[in-house]
């Protein structure tokens, strides 16, 4: 074991050094812990005798002395009152205030530990009982002789001396009063003693604390310093011997042998000198590169690390990037040839596609080629790809072909849109021929024609050589600006159609451009009526809340266990003024006598089970007969079920009365118009009928026709008479009043009638709201006037 410990607390060790100052820190901490746990469990405990005990002690006993002198007075008060109101004082304080202190002294008594304050609150307890029965005997004694003394006829009306049982009071309450104060006075002073002695203790306890951590903080001081101290006395010396090699190499320098330490940083020194014997190697290696001697093998670091690699990466990339430059300017000078053709070929397809396959053909060095474009064919009535131009051996081959989607390898090129490159071509593919032979080509690259996500075409290549993969994707990219350039070709054809076509869409437009201004200036009328409606309906939600309470009707609802929901302000006040507190969450059935109860309870059985009807009531009082009438509707929710009652109660005594004079000057009226031979009849401003006496009725009803109020007069009018009983109407609703006599055939004879026309004139606002038309038979008269003129 102490082999162990030796090994790992070495001390001339960074690690020991640290280990031995972490076994330090951790004793130091358990032994602070230890002894701030069992101060603070001392603590705990003298808070917990002072708060549960004492405090609690020393409250009930200043309680229970000034609770004594209170009843004593409240004794004294009723001897000289004799008012029962002291009496039922007296009693509170002993039956609430003296028993809940005694009570909690009593409890506390069985859990202190002072016996000399057990044996004092025991006794306080007795005789605290002993001044209750006293006091209670006494007040006993007292009633008795007051109600003696007033039960005597010849005391009527005398004061009754009480002085006695204030001499008594006085004596028992110095005599049994003064040992119960003296009790807990000392008990007072007792526990006073015992709280400043907790806190005087409490206050040791903190004091313990703060020297144990004063001291347990100087010692973890004092051995960090020197642990720290003899930690970096070895870094230092170390890193410092280190720092000396780094910068010699830092400087360019490779020194020839490495200082070797004993600690931890004995490995860092170790690697240094490795890093030192690989740089040589590196040396030696740069001054080969340097000669151009890229073949030579590279044996730095034992080829295992990442420089190693590098190195001969580097090598490696040396030489490929005199490839790659070559390759690139092949490339570059490839885009600026391709760009110009493009750009100088733009009117024509097949024009732009000739151009550019002859010259690419020639410049990836191929032997044959072909672009397909894609086409809507005449005959097959579908996308195909046509064959728009082929090159080989610097000869045009003018040739129809036309391949459906996925048919063969350019097919198939379109549907996938993926470059098909044949490294091994079938004998019977195709065949390049020359004026000494034809051959096979060794292989075929088809490369879609995309431009914006949508193919275009495809370009096929054939050659006897293999193409390298930069120039394939020179071609791929090649063929993306072939495509857009078919694309601008084709969208340029396609513009001078739709051109021509705009043209004739010109005009359909502008007529229909003035129907549009039409539809907006509706659209915009709409919504300006949208917002007034809006406007209008925010105006309602806003003046709602303050309809109910402005209103002399009264309001209020229930819900199916008949308890108020809603009530307003009117009957609200109503109900106050009777004492009754009228508010929502009231039972109905708890306000109404039962009486009233058992008459409004069905009407709100039938509100609730759907029904919707109202009640003119009577009611006679002081100021006369009134009338009111109340509305009963079922409130629904949103499923339609009902879930309560509205009640609306309104005053319509004048309404009532109203009704009641109309019905009787209607009668009277009635019987005016219906006992003479003459015809009355009345319109509204809709030539509505208004009245039409019992005359006029039974003349319609000779021909079948019933004239009823409510009904338009010229429904009831022959045809041919409209035009000129709707000018006469008109002139009386215009506010004229005239006469007009006319002659009307009857069977043998002839009548003759005088009708007089007048408006009706609203008397409040002045304007004319009907006519009245009154027709009267003056055949007679005219007939004696003949006679008279005769004579």
């Amino acid at each position: 074991m102490l082999s162990i410990l030796k090994t790992v607390l070495r001390l001339n060790s960074i690690k020991g050094n640290i280990i031995l100052a972490l076994i330090a820190m951790g004793t130091f901490t358990l032994l602070l812990t230890v002894s701030n746990y069992w101060i603070s469990d001392q603590l705990n405990y003298s808070q917990n005798t002072l708060n549960t005990v004492l405090s609690p002690a020393q409250s009930s006993l200043k309680s229970i002395s000034t609770d004594l002198n209170k009843s004593v007075l409240q004794i004294n008060l009723y001897l000289d009152t004799e008012k029962e109101a002291h009496l039922v004082e007296w009693n509170a304080l002993w039956q609430k205030s003296l028993e809940n202190s005694i009570s909690k002294v009593v409890e506390i008594n069985t859990t202190t530990v002072h016996h000399q304050n057990k044996n004092d609150i025991a006794a306080l307890d007795l005789q605290l009982k002993d001044i209750y029965q006293e006091q209670q005997q006494l007040l006993a004694a007292v009633q008795q002789q007051i109600t003696t003394a007033r039960n005597l006829p010849d005391t009527a009306g005398a004061t009754i001396s009480l002085a006695p049982f204030k001499s008594a009071l006085v004596k028992n309450t110095e005599k049994v009063n003064t040992k119960a104060e003296t009790l807990i006075t000392l008990l007072i002073t007792r526990i006073d003693q015992m709280i400043a002695d907790e806190q005087a203790k409490q206050q040791q306890y903190l004091l313990y604390m703060k020297y144990i951590a004063l001291c347990f903080l100087i010692l973890c001081i004092l051995a960090g310093t020197v642990i720290g101290y003899f930690l970096i006395v070895q870094v230092v010396s170390s890193l410092y011997r280190v720092k000396q090699t780094i910068k010699e190499l830092s400087h360019g320098n490779i020194p020839d042998a490495i200082w070797q330490s004993s600690n931890e940083t004995s490995h860092i020194t170790k690697e240094l000198g490795k890093l030192t014997d690989h740089l040589r190697e590196v040396q030696h290696f740069a001054i080969q590169v340097g000669e151009g001697k890229f073949d030579n093998n590279i044996e730095v670091f034992n080829k295992q690390g990442a420089l190693g690699s590098s190195l001969a990466g580097m090598r490696d990339s040396l030489y490929q990037v005199a490839q790659d430059d070559q390759q690139r300017n092949w490339v570059n000078e490839g885009f600026t040839l391709f760009g110009d053709i493009i750009r100088n070929n733009n009117s024509s397809i097949n024009e732009l596609c000739d151009v550019a396959l002859s010259k690419l053909v020639k410049y990836v060095g191929a032997n044959q080629g072909a672009i397909f474009v894609i086409q809507k064919s005449d005959t097959l009535e579908q996308e195909v790809l046509t064959m728009v131009s082929s090159y080989a051996y610097d000869r045009k081959k003018y040739l129809q072909k036309e391949i459906l989607i996925g048919e063969g390898l350019c097919g198939q090129a379109w549907q996938e849109e993926n470059i098909i490159h044949i490294n091994d071509v079938p004998k019977e593919y195709v065949q390049v021929r020359s004026g000494l032979g034809g051959a096979n080509p060794t292989e075929v690259l088809i490369v879609p024609l995309i431009a914006n996500e949508q193919s275009q075409g495809v370009l096929e290549l054939a050659s006897f050589s293999s193409f390298k993969p930069y120039q394939v994707d020179f071609i791929s990219k090649i063929a993306e600006n072939l495509a857009a350039a078919v694309s601008t070709t084709k969208a340029n054809e396609q513009t001078h159609l739709l051109l021509e076509r705009f043209q004739e869409l010109t005009e359909e437009l502008r007529a229909q451009e003035e129907e549009m201004r039409q539809n907006m200036e509706e659209l915009q009328a709409t919504q300006e009526e949208m917002t007034r409606a809006k406007t209008l309906i925010e105006r309602k939600e806003h003046n709602l809340n303050s309809v109910i309470n402005n209103t002399p009707d009264t309001i209020f609802a229930i819900d199916q266990e008949y308890r108020i929901t809603v009530v307003n302000k009117v009957l609200s006040d109503k109900y106050k003024g009777m004492g009754i507190n009228l508010q929502e969450g009231t039972f109905i059935s708890e306000i109404l006598p039962k009486t009233a109860w058992e008459v409004w309870k069905p009407r709100y059985d039938r509100a609730l089970a759907g029904e919707q009807f109202s009640i003119v009531q009577e009611t006679s009082g002081s100021a006369g007969n009134r009338y009111s009438q109340t509305y009963h509707n079922p409130i629904r929710n949103e499923e339609g079920r009902v879930v309560g009652v509205s009640v609306i109660s309104r005053d319509v005594t004048e309404t009532v009365l109203a009704q009641q004079e109309a019905e009787y000057k209607r009668f009277i009226v009635n019987s005016l118009i219906d006992n003479t031979d003459d015809t009355y009849f009345a319109i509204d401003n809709n030539y509505k009928i208004l009245i039409a006496n019992k005359t006029l009725k039974d003349r319609y009803a000779q021909s079948n026709i019933s004239l009823q109020e409510g009904e338009n007069i010229f429904d009831k009018l022959p045809p041919d008479q409209h035009a000129s009983w709707k000018e006469r109407y008109d002139r009386a609703l215009a506010g004229e009043s005239f006469v007009m006599v006319t002659e009307r055939p009857l069977k043998d004879k002839v009548l003759t009638i005088e009708v007089h026309h007048h408006p009706i004139v609203d008397s409040t606002t002045g304007k004319v709201i009907g006519a009245i038309v009154a027709s009267k038979d003056i055949t007679r008269w005219q007939q004696a006037l003949a006679g008279n003129d005769k004579l």
